[in-house]
């Protein structure tokens, strides 16, 4: 979830060391071999398609069936879940007291993580979170934000870059990527990367921190990007999946940061679209009570064989200790 007004920033997180169903470190990374392509019968439809901005608005009823996971998958925020070609996952996030910047763990199952040792993604002097992960001609490139120190009174700068691997675990850091001063006050922030069939890339992300919205970019060789334009306002931390279909479906946090007296984000919705710009809400898919939380943000969903997703996503009120936690969602009917 992107920095805003409450105090959700993730600029240091010290993490408690609590229960979990985390086994210890590694001994170290074990390269792997990328996963293998998921495409679509045919191209998106987003020719000539123009974004008309969808408000998330409260109250909306839940959609399709939830089965929260027990326990807790990881101590740390931000989660990003990766298929391996065997079956396993690995799941990238920050923080959990140990390596600064974007680290990894690795599960067979999806519910018990093994840390692997070091950092996957650092940036010198600088916050990286936020992990997003397309594949590219040279391997995987992932996305991801910076935040730049704030000083007190000042609006939060987030900036997205990328970095490339071969292998999932040794990353080379490239350049800066998206920095929209006029569209988005400089806030560019938790990227959703998506390699479309056409070998484009759209990158979804938090706009404004101050005017809650999801937009959109694209590009046609995934570094280069044009802006698009706002998509879902009163949401943010998008996270956007190209279906076998073609169609897309988008998990995210509901959140008014122009609250007079916000409060910490309990719910994720989901949204569908044919041609990834124009959104038809499907309503609440989880809330930080399913879990005995008090906050629920930064949905990261893994397609499961039987068509439900896994769904991981963390607390942002627990002060030092922040967990990572998960559960099964079953779509409705299409």
């Amino acid at each position: 979830m992107s920095s805003r007004p409450l105090a959700l920033a993730i600029s240091v997180v010290i993490i408690a060391v609590i229960p979990l169903a985390c086994t210890s470190e590694t001994e170290g990374p074990t390269p792997t071999a990328t996963p293998a392509a998921t495409t679509a019968p045919a191209p998106p439809t987003d020719a000539g398609a123009t974004p008309a901005p969808t408000a998330v608005s409260e109250p909306f009823g839940r959609t399709g069936s939830l089965v929260a996971d027990p326990g807790v998958r990881a101590q740390g925020v931000v989660p990003l879940a990766w298929p391996l070609p065997d079956g396993s996952v690995r799941l990238y996030y920050c923080g959990g007291g140990g390596p600064p910047g974007i680290v990894s763990a690795l599960s067979e199952d999806g519910l018990n993580f093994t840390p692997e040792q070091g950092s996957r993604v650092e940036l010198a002097g600088q916050i990286a979170c936020d992990p997003s992960i397309v594949e590219a001609d040279e391997g995987l490139r992932m996305y991801f934000k910076e935040q730049l120190p704030q000083a007190p009174g000042e609006p939060p700068v987030h900036i997205v870059w990328s970095a490339i691997s071969s292998d999932g675990l040794n990353w080379q850091v490239e350049e800066q990527r998206l920095a929209l001063e006029e569209e988005c006050s400089n806030f560019v922030s938790v990227p959703s990367a998506v390699a479309l069939t056409d070998g484009r890339v759209r990158l979804y992300f938090v706009c404004n921190a101050r005017d809650s919205a999801i937009a959109s970019a694209i590009s046609d060789d995934g570094l280069n990007f044009v802006f698009e334009g706002i998509l879902l306002e009163e949401a943010v931390d998008p996270d956007v999946h190209l279906l076998p279909d073609g169609t897309y479906r988008m998990f995210y946090t509901v959140w008014n940061a122009s609250d007079a007296e916000p409060v910490a984000p309990t719910i994720i919705g989901a949204a569908t679209s044919k041609d990834g710009l124009n959104w038809n809400l499907e309503g609440v898919v989880a809330d930080a009570g399913d879990f005995g939380l008090e906050g629920l943000v930064d949905p990261s969903a893994l397609l499961l064989p039987d068509g439900s997703y896994r769904i991981y996503a963390w607390d942002p009120t627990g002060g030092d200790v922040q967990m990572i936690v998960s559960a099964v969602w079953g779509p409705p009917a299409r």
